[in-house]
C-alpha cells in the first residue's frame, strides 16, 4: 500500500521540469510565450510518456490546464500504457507575475490500473478530494531560477498516518540551454504509518534528505555534479525491513567537451525518445570519451545498515575512474565500446567496518576478499585498488 501512496504523491513533482523564455511589449507577454513554450515541450514527450496538456484555459493575468496520462497511440489497431499512468490527471494553475508566474497543482485523477485494495482506493481518493497533495512553484523568466514547495501533509485516515514536511526544490533551469542547470530538494520529513490488522507495522520514515545537481561550466568542459545524502531512512514493506544511518553519496563526471555535451542536450530535447543506436549521439558520446573524461565517486558511504535486522555495518568507498585523453579511442569504441578498457585508469579507497566486511564476505563473490588480506585502520577494513595500462594492484599486491 505504501509504496503505491508514495508513487501518487512523487508524480506531482514529475510535471514540474521545463522552463524558458522569449520576448515582446504587451503585458504578460514575455511570460505567456514562455509558458507557451513549456506547453509545446510537454507535449513533444508524449509519445514517451503519453502525458499531454489538456482543458487549457488563458485569461488576462492567468492562465490553467491539465496533464493527463493517456494512452500512447502506435497506429489505428495498437495503443500502450508504457508508464501505467493512464487516468491520472493533474491540474496547474497558473497566475502571472512581472517576471515569470506561480503556480499550484494538484492531483484530480489516479492512475485507473493501480490494483488497489478497498482501503487503498479510499485512502486516495480521500487525498485527491481534499487536494491533500499540492505543489507551489514560483519561476523568473529572467534568471531561470525555481523555488517549489509541497504543502505540508498532516493527515489521519482510517488506513494511515501521513506526515510530510519541509520538501523544497530551488535552483536553475532553462530549457533553452538544459545542459546549465542547478536544481536542489530536499525533504525535512517523510512519515508514514499504517493502520488496519492487514498492514499493521508497515511503515516509511525518511529524515533530512537531500539531492544536489549541478553543472559547472569550465573554459571548454563541463563538469557534473551530484550529491545527495539522508540523515535516516527506516522502513517496513511487504514483510521487508531496513534500515540506513547517514548515508551519502558524491559524484562528479568532468572534463566533459562542452560542445558536444550541449549537442547531446540539444539532441535529448529535440527527441526524448533518442537511444543509444544514434549514430548522431554515438559520435558525441564518443567525443566525450575520448577527451579525457572522468567519473569520481568522492564519497559514497553509509554509517550504520541493518537490513532485514541483520547489521550490516557501515561502509566508505572514494573512486576515481579516468579515460586517457587520445583521439585515437573514439574510432576504437565504434568499433567496439570494450576497447575503451585499455585507456581506462582506476584508483579507489574501500573502508568496511567489521559487521559488513563478514557479511560481504557470506555472499558468493564476496567471498573472494578472502583471497586479498585487508589492511586494517580504525577498526575497519581497507582495501587500496588501482588500475592502469591494463595491470590490476590491490592493496600493493599486483594482481595480473
Amino acid at each position: 500500500m505504501l509504496r503505491k501512496l508514495l508513487l501518487t504523491s512523487v508524480i506531482t513533482a514529475f510535471a514540474l521540469a521545463g522552463k524558458t523564455a522569449p520576448v515582446t511589449s504587451e503585458p504578460y507577454s514575455d511570460v505567456k510565450a514562455h509558458i507557451e513554450k513549456e506547453i509545446v515541450f510537454m507535449n513533444k514527450s508524449y509519445k514517451e510518456y503519453g502525458v499531454s496538456v489538456k482543458n487549457r484555459k488563458v485569461g488576462l493575468d492567468n492562465q490553467s490546464y491539465s496533464l493527463v496520462a493517456s494512452p500512447i497511440v502506435i497506429d489505428k489497431n495498437t495503443s500502450i500504457d508504457s508508464l501505467g499512468l493512464v487516468g491520472l490527471k493533474i491540474n496547474n494553475d497558473m497566475n502571472y507575475t512581472t517576471d515569470g508566474y506561480n503556480s499550484t497543482m494538484y492531483l484530480t485523477a489516479l492512475p485507473k490500473d493501480m490494483n488497489l485494495t478497498k482501503d487503498e482506493q479510499k485512502l486516495l481518493t480521500h487525498l485527491v478530494k481534499d487536494k491533500t497533495i499540492e505543489v507551489y512553484t514560483n519561476y523568473n523568466i529572467k534568471t531561470k531560477e525555481f523555488k517549489t514547495t509541497l504543502k505540508d501533509i498532516n493527515e489521519t485516515t482510517p488506513e494511515a498516518i501521513i506526515k510530510i514536511s519541509g520538501i523544497n526544490i530551488d535552483g536553475l533551469f532553462d530549457i533553452d540551454k538544459p545542459e546549465k542547470q542547478i536544481i536542489n530538494l530536499s525533504i525535512g520529513d517523510l512519515n508514514i504509518k499504517a493502520k488496519g490488522a492487514k498492514f499493521k507495522g508497515e511503515h516509511l520514515n525518511l529524515k533530512n534528505a537531500f539531492i544536489k545537481t549541478e553543472s559547472v561550466l569550465n573554459k571548454n568542459s563541463y563538469d557534473v555534479v551530484y550529491k545527495s545524502g539522508m540523515e535516516l531512512l527506516d522502513s517496513n514493506l511487504e514483510g521487508k525491513s531496513l534500515h540506513v544511518e547517514k548515508a551519502n553519496i558524491d559524484v562528479k563526471i568532468g572534463n566533459i567537451d562542452a560542445k558536444a555535451y550541449e549537442e547531446i542536450s540539444k539532441l535529448a530535447q529535440e527527441n526524448p525518445n533518442i537511444g543509444l543506436e544514434d549514430p548522431k549521439l554515438q559520435a558525441l558520446v564518443a567525443t566525450v570519451v575520448s577527451n579525457g573524461v572522468f567519473l569520481e565517486i568522492e564519497d559514497l558511504s553509509a554509517v550504520n545498515i541493518i537490513d532485514n535486522k541483520k547489521a550490516v555495518g557501515g561502509f566508505k568507498i572514494n573512486v576515481k575512474l579516468t579515460i586517457d585523453k587520445d583521439p585515437k579511442i573514439a574510432q576504437l569504441i565504434s568499433v567496439n565500446p570494450m576497447m575503451a578498457l585499455s585507456a581506462l585508469n582506476l584508483d579507489a579507497r574501500i573502508e568496511l567496518s567489521k559487521a559488513n566486511y563478514k557479511t560481504i564476505l557470506k555472499t558468493p563473490r564476496g567471498a573472494m576478499l578472502a583471497m586479498l588480506p585487508p589492511k586494517t585502520e580504525k577498526d575497519n577494513f581497507v582495501y587500496t585498488i588501482k588500475y592502469s595500462k591494463s595491470k590490476l594492484i590491490v592493496n600493493g599486491m599486483p594482481l595480473n
